[in-house]
C-alpha cells in the first residue's frame, strides 16, 4: 500500500512538473489573479484614495480654520494691544492732568493762606496801633491833668472856665450862658470845682 501511495505521488509530481499541463495551470492562475486584481484592487484602491481625499481635505479645513483662529487671535491680540496702550495713554494723561490739578489747587491755598496771613498780619498791626494810640492818648490826658494841676493858678483856672462858658454860650444860646453866669459867682468861691466839670 505504501508503495501504490509513493507511484501516486510520483505521477502528480511528475504532472505538476509537466510543463504542458502546468502551463495552463500558470496561465489560469494569472487569468485568476488579473481577475481578482480587477473586480477586488481597484474598489480598494477607489476606498483608500476616497479615505486618503478625505484625510486631506479634513486636514486642509482644519488648517484653514486654525489659520483663521489664528489670525483671529492675532487681531484680538493687536486691538487688546492698542486698547492696553490707549488705556496706558490715558492714565498717564489723567495722571499728568492730576498732578497740574493738584499743583494749581497747592498754589491757590498757599496764595489764599499768604494773603490771610498778611490780612491777619496787618489786623493785628493795626490793632496794635490803634492800642498804641490809646494808650498814648491815655498818658497824654494823664500827663496833662497833672501838667495842668500843677501849673495852674486861682487866676488862670477863673480864666480859662470864662473862656470856656463864653464859648459854650456861644454854642448853646442864652439859657447856657445864664446858667453860667450863676455857675460862674459859685466858681470864684471854689475854682476846683469848676475844672472838675
Amino acid at each position: 500500500m505504501f508503495i501504490l501511495a509513493e507511484v501516486g505521488q510520483e505521477n502528480i509530481i511528475a504532472s505538476l512538473l509537466d510543463f504542458r499541463s502546468n502551463m495552463v495551470n500558470w496561465i489560469l492562475l494569472v487569468i485568476l489573479i488579473v481577475w481578482a486584481i480587477k473586480k477586488y484592487v481597484p474598489a480598494f484602491i477607489s476606498q483608500r484614495q476616497q479615505a486618503i481625499n478625505n484625510e486631506l481635505e479634513l486636514a486642509a479645513n482644519t488648517r484653514k480654520e486654525a489659520e483663521q483662529a489664528l489670525a483671529q487671535q492675532k487681531q484680538k491680540i493687536e486691538q487688546a494691544t492698542k486698547e492696553a496702550e490707549q488705556i496706558i495713554l490715558e492714565a498717564k494723561h489723567a495722571a499728568k492732568q492730576m498732578a497740574e490739578d493738584l499743583k494749581q489747587q497747592t498754589e491757590n491755598d498757599i496764595s489764599d493762606l499768604r494773603k490771610k496771613f498778611e490780612l491777619s498780619a496787618h489786623n493785628e498791626r493795626q490793632a496794635a496801633i490803634v492800642e498804641m494810640r490809646n494808650i498814648v492818648a491815655k498818658a497824654a490826658v494823664q500827663l496833662a491833668e497833672e501838667n495842668l494841676r500843677s501849673t495852674l493858678t486861682a487866676s488862670n483856672k477863673t480864666k480859662i472856665a470864662q473862656e470856656f462858658m463864653g464859648e459854650l454860650g456861644k454854642v448853646g444860646g442864652t439859657n447856657v450862658t445864664n446858667e453860667m453866669v450863676s455857675d460862674r459867682s459859685n466858681a470864684n468861691h471854689n475854682p476846683q470845682k469848676v475844672v472838675q466839670t
